[in-house]
């Protein structure tokens, strides 16, 4: 399990996906379980209702432990299960025969039953092969190819709106279902600001919304009245404190006068 570069948002159905990585190999020539990983975690990050399983201390020691699992399968899927991730995707990318071959497995971690397997031959990049394995695999599993949407508002702290309706926040990527959408953005004291977005499977899709202000405020009579009314009383304090000499206050207090 790898970090991912990019905050992504989906739908709040989404499941956790962890990959399992073997590399049997003749030399050090081999893709790194890294690379594998980054590559599945990637595949996985496309799906419309999946997530991958982000890197912290927690996972780091969820590593720890499915690796005292070994090859015991139950050991691993019982142990994810217990961690809240829904399913495991194993790998195993085997350079040591002739076709190489990359096989992937899906796994549902409750049930330890397999969801979906695939077999591929590797004839150039076995990360890329790793990569297409997995999305067959994941779609054969019942999962969804999305889009992504980026979207840079300003000012920053305008709210987003998306219809049909999904989960949406500016500078992180939101997983969307391919189809049309209207972004909306708005703001007090700015005029919102609209765009229609075309979301396709596997692309990545950026958008930005700049708000004007509303300026609607500066035509009202009111708002001039008040500002006229401001702007009298500021002169009559101004010509009171540039008059010479000495100003005499009075309070009249009964018959004495002052």
């Amino acid at each position: 399990m790898v970090p991912m570069a990019l905050l992504l948002l989906g739908a709040s159905a989404s499941v956790q996906v962890a990959p399992i990585v073997r590399i049997v190999a003749p030399d050090a020539s081999a893709p790194t379980r890294a690379d594998v990983e980054r590559a599945a975690n990637e595949a996985i990050a496309w799906m419309l209702d999946a997530a991958p399983v982000p890197r912290d201390a927690s996972s780091v020691r969820l590593d720890d432990d499915v690796r005292r699992c070994g090859v015991d399968n139950v050991c691993v899927a019982r142990r994810m299960a217990a961690a809240g991730i829904a399913q495991v995707v194993y790998v195993v990318v085997n350079l040591a025969v002739d076709p190489a071959l990359v096989s992937v497995e899906v796994i549902d971690t409750a049930s330890r039953r397999a969801l979906a397997q695939r077999l591929a031959e590797v004839e150039d990049d076995p990360v890329a092969v790793v990569a297409a394995t997995i999305e067959r695999a994941l779609l054969e599993a019942g999962h969804r190819l999305g889009g992504r949407l980026t979207v840079e508002v300003h000012p920053s702290d305008a709210a987003l709106e998306l219809t049909p309706t999904a989960p949406v926040a500016a500078d992180a990527a939101t997983v969307l279902a391919p189809g049309r959408y209207v972004l909306t953005a708005r703001r007090d004291g700015f005029q919102s600001a609209t765009t229609a977005l075309a979301i396709a499977a596997k692309a990545h899709t950026r958008s930005t919304l700049t708000l004007t202000e509303d300026d609607a405020i500066l035509s009202t009579w009111w708002f001039w009245t008040a500002v006229g009314a401001v702007a009298v009383a500021g002169a009559t304090t101004a010509v009171l404190l540039a008059q010479p000499g000495t100003i005499d206050v009075c309070h009249e207090l009964g018959a004495a006068g002052c």
